[in-house]
This record gives structure tokens, sequence and C-alpha cells, in this order.
């Protein structure tokens, strides 16, 4: 039996970023927006702009994502830091909200997170996200060391890419000196071959050695 998996839905990508005067008015009047997964769009791109000033992020191979959805697998070391930056970077690049798993959970920092793009690790977010059309940025579990070295991809994670059908990207995250961090993009991994879903196992030890390598490149 053959089943038909309805193919991810484009994204358009973000208006202009909207001055702070327009926000404001926004939310005087009432009318930002929040989607269902709690990001507003206002908010996020702000965030985005404080990023810029928090951090220095260069991103190298952004020609390389996907113009439509994607799950971007991404190193994380021993602090937080990492999602917040892939999706500052990324997002800048692309002009696309890039929502992101694997920040902090904190009671009091959940409700901030969730509108400027966090969104809970489950299978059942991050597949509706990727039917829509984002790109989802994911961490590989943690490594401790500060060497060109990569933690684990979830298999739960890789099926949901591979039930959606969309590209598996590896990124590189790397901190430099002081607030500057760089990005490296990595070419994106098929899902599918010849219409035939590849294995989750193989795709998580692919992107996982990937990132590694590029974490080589990104602390040159």
């Amino acid at each position: 039996m053959t089943m038909t998996v309805p193919g991810p839905a484009p994204f358009t990508g973000l208006p202009a970023e909207p001055s702070l005067g327009a926000v404001l008015a926004r939310r005087f009047h009432g009318h930002n927006t929040v989607d269902e997964w709690g990001m507003d769009l206002d908010a996020a791109t702000l965030g985005t702009r404080v990023a810029r000033l928090r951090w220095h992020v260069t991103v190298s191979g952004a020609d390389l994502l996907p113009d439509g959805p994607a799950l971007c697998v991404h190193n994380q070391g021993p602090g937080w830091r990492e999602p917040l930056v892939l999706a500052a970077g990324l997002g800048r690049i692309s002009r696309r909200p890039v929502r992101f798993t694997g920040a902090p959970h904190l009671a009091v920092l959940d409700p901030v997170l969730r509108r400027l793009g966090a969104v809970p690790d489950t299978e059942a977010d991050l597949r509706s996200l990727l039917r829509r059309g984002h790109l989802v940025g994911v961490p590989l579990s943690r490594c401790w060391s500060l060497g060109p070295r990569a933690g684990a991809l979830d298999l739960d994670v890789t099926e949901v890419a591979v039930t959606v059908g969309v590209p598996v990207v590896p990124v590189a995250v790397a901190p430099r000196i002081g607030p500057a961090w760089r990005v490296v993009v990595g070419g994106p991994i098929a899902t599918r071959r010849r219409g035939t879903a590849r294995l989750a196992e193989d795709i998580a030890l692919l992107a996982r050695e990937q990132v590694a390598e590029l974490l080589g490149t990104a602390r040159l």
C-alpha cells in the first residue's frame, strides 16, 4: 500500500523589518499577531535586531539553504547560546523566521522565548512547522569539548524529516573572539531518493559527521 504525504507549503519570506514606532503602534492598537506556535513576528524581528547588537554573527554557505522548509541541525555546547545565534544569523540572511528548539527551559523565560520563535521539541510541533514551510533549528546532543566534535541527532527528529520529506541541513555554530560567532551552513541532505524514503539512522549519522566537519572549518 502506497501512502502519499502532502508536500510542505512554501514560505514566502518576511516583510521589511518594522520600525520600532510601527511595532509600538501595532501593540497599542492590539494589531500584533501571534501564530499558533506562540511566535509574535514583530517580537521575533526585533529580537533578531537585538541579537545583532549582542553578537556579531557571520554566516558562510547561506546559498545552500533551501528555499522551502528544512530541518537545520547544529552543534550545541554546554551553554544555551547556539540556538539563538543560529536563529539570528540564518534569519537575517534568509529573511525568514527560524524556529528553534534547544532554548533553556525556565518558567520565567519560556513565554518570552516562544514570542521570539522557540518551540518545544515535540514531534507534533516539528512536523506541523515543517509542513507549513518553516526553517527549524534542532541541536544535536550537547558536546562538552571545544574541539570539532558533534553530538548525536535524535532519531525521532530525523524520522519527522523523512516523513514530511524535507532535507536535513547540517550547520556549525562556533564562538570566535569576544562577541563574534560564525555560522557555517553545509549542503542539504535529501531524505528521499528516487521517491523512496532513506533510513533515519543513515541520515542522522551523516548529519553528525558533516556538522563535525563544518565545526573544523568554522573554528579556523
